[in-house]
């Protein structure tokens, strides 16, 4: 299958070795196909540091389809090109229960949105 969005945008601002990069996604869809792809900002300028501290993610606004999911974050990890969103996912039937996982475009769904921005710290 193939993962589509409505919008799908990002730009970035590189000062020396700190990247600042903002990114916009709209509408999350899989065509041709089953299953779930994750939801990530992929594309970074250059490579995170594998070394000291790497950098944050945040979400700044969300608007997402299924109301079992909350919180969503980026994930920052060392040497990186790449920052997978995940989220607090309410188990269905779990009285309750909460699991932590990446998100999916299914989470997001056709009409949500997700704005952020990636600080971090190249590798050059």
């Amino acid at each position: 299958g193939t993962q589509t969005y409505s919008l799908q945008v990002g730009n970035y601002i590189k000062n020396g070795r700190q990247v600042t990069a903002y990114f916009s996604i709209t509408g999350a869809t899989n065509t041709g196909g089953t299953g779930n792809f994750s939801l990530g900002m992929t594309g970074l300028p250059t490579p995170m540091t594998s070394t000291g501290a790497v950098g944050t993610a945040r979400i700044d606004t969300q608007t997402i389809a299924s109301t079992n999911v909350t919180s969503p974050q980026g994930s920052v990890s060392s040497a990186a090109t790449s920052v997978p969103i995940f989220a607090q996912i309410v188990v269905a039937g779990g009285g309750g229960s909460v699991t932590y996982r990446q998100m999916t475009q299914a989470d997001l769904g056709a009409t949500g949105a997700i704005t952020g921005v990636i600080q971090y710290i190249s590798a050059t």
